[in-house]
């Protein structure tokens, strides 16, 4: 999958016109919200290898409140599921930082 497959893909499902529609509404999507260097804080990106949307998602943090756990060898959303004993240790090691981040530093801050 690349952005010129996807962009094809569209347009023979429903024309040209949309998605042309589409990407000016796009363009305003993303100048309103940062694009790839999104105005937001306290913030937590899970970014999993065997993710296909990986690309499309946060490669670096610029902000101190907010967080990036990278976990080799995780699928898409597997540390939202119920946690298991059978998790990989990558995922138990996203959740731990992110009930860390949560417990120490933004609930600890809003107290």
């Amino acid at each position: 999958l690349n952005l010129i497959s996807l962009i094809q893909e569209c347009n023979q499902m429903f024309g040209e016109e949309t998605t042309a529609e589409l990407a000016e509404t796009n363009r305003a999507f993303q100048k309103r919200f940062g694009g790839d260097h999104p105005r937001v804080d306290h913030v937590f990106y899970s970014q999993f290898s065997d993710d296909p949307w990986r690309e499309a998602g946060a490669h670096d943090v610029a902000d101190e409140a907010s967080c990036l756990a990278v976990c080799d060898g995780c699928g898409h959303c597997s540390d939202l599921r119920t946690p298991t004993n059978d998790d990989p240790a990558g995922v138990k090691a996203c959740r731990a930082k992110f009930e860390t981040l949560l417990a120490k530093k933004w609930l600890a801050s809003a107290a």
